[in-house]
């Protein structure tokens, strides 16, 4: 019997996608909502075959205690809370979801612009007080004919870019150095070397690029001097891209109009963040990734995986390489 343990359910126990797929396994699935300092977090999965991990850290200390594990299989796009150095060192597999949600994604994004764009979560308020003929008091600029630069150019910021096409952008500017030209011309979007060459030039920035020690605050006071005075930010990628010091000073003196974030430096967002009481600032709880399909999806894939490694085989779409024969020509 494989142990397939669920370390951090965060869908109410809603796993019958994985134990579909896994269904012809002998398999003792069990669900937690385990973090590092959970009393029991290591005695619950140190003897599982597999982990599926949403949030929770898994860390070098953590995968040491491992002591059959097979796969780390993480339920979304980025694996920054993976040890994946260690998990190699140790021939644990670790895989992705790295498609699931990015029509998921690259929505939120989107309508975050729109909104912030129209200023209607701010007019909403308004009107749900009791004010009425507000128009003017928040100037409204027509999207059309103005520019925007996405940083990172993967797979969802390709999405926001098409989509962006039929509001009559008058530029895209992408900054992605693991990109070349022709990509980005396919798109209609302009590659600029460096991400000082897009900032002046745009009205909306919008970040898409992992959670690495290069990428860590490329949002910071210095960057954020560069931009157009007014310009409009929006993060759904994570919230380690942005000094939120400098992003809330920035926001309160006007440099930055407003600013879309579904991630933090700190999650769940601290109560006493000045952000939660900005009224140009749109919030969301880490959700972008989230639609009833997109979950469908990544439960299923994430269980292919799973199902995949135990039965010798290799994964779809691992992160990490612990099998040579399993490297694609």
């Amino acid at each position: 019997m494989f142990k397939v343990v669920v370390v951090d359910d965060r869908t109410n126990r809603r796993h019958e996608e994985e134990k579909r797929v896994l269904s012809s396994l002998d398999v003792d699935f069990q669900v937690f909502n385990l973090t590092e300092e959970s009393e029991d977090f290591i005695s619950s999965i140190s003897d599982a075959d597999a982990l599926l991990v949403n949030l929770t850290p898994i860390t070098r200390t953590t995968i040491e205690q491992l002591t059959k594990c097979k796969i780390i299989a993480r339920y979304g796009v980025g694996t920054d809370n993976i040890d994946i150095d260690a998990a190699t060192e140790k021939k644990i597999w670790v895989t992705s979801v790295p498609n699931a949600a990015v029509e998921e994604v690259a929505i939120h994004s989107l309508a975050m612009m729109l909104s912030l764009n129209r200023h209607l979560f701010y007019t909403d308020k308004q009107v749900r007080a009791g004010r009425w003929n507000i128009a003017g008091e928040r100037p409204v600029h027509r999207i059309s004919g103005r520019k925007v630069g996405l940083v990172g150019f993967g797979a969802t910021a390709r999405q926001l870019a098409a989509r962006l096409q039929n509001f009559g952008i008058s530029e895209m500017f992408m900054y992605d150095p693991y990109v070349d030209q022709a990509l980005a011309r396919r798109f209609g979007v302009k590659k600029v070397d460096q991400l000082v060459d897009l900032l002046p030039h745009v009205d909306y920035i919008s970040l898409h690029v992992p959670s690495t020690q290069e990428t860590k605050y490329i949002i910071n006071h210095d960057t954020i001097s560069m931009m157009k005075d007014g310009v409009i930010l929006i993060n759904t990628s994570r919230g380690s891209l942005i000094d939120e010091k400098a992003l809330i000073s920035a926001l309160e003196s006007g440099k930055i109009a407003g600013a879309g974030l579904d991630v933090f430096e700190k999650e769940p967002i601290e109560l006493d963040n000045p952000l939660l009481k900005m009224d140009n600032v749109i919030l969301s709880d880490h959700c972008a990734y989230y639609s009833v399909d997109a979950e469908s999806e990544a439960k299923r894939v994430v269980a292919e995986n799973v199902l995949r490694v135990l039965t010798g085989q290799c994964p779809d779409t691992p992160v990490n390489m612990v099998d040579n024969t399993c490297a694609k020509s």
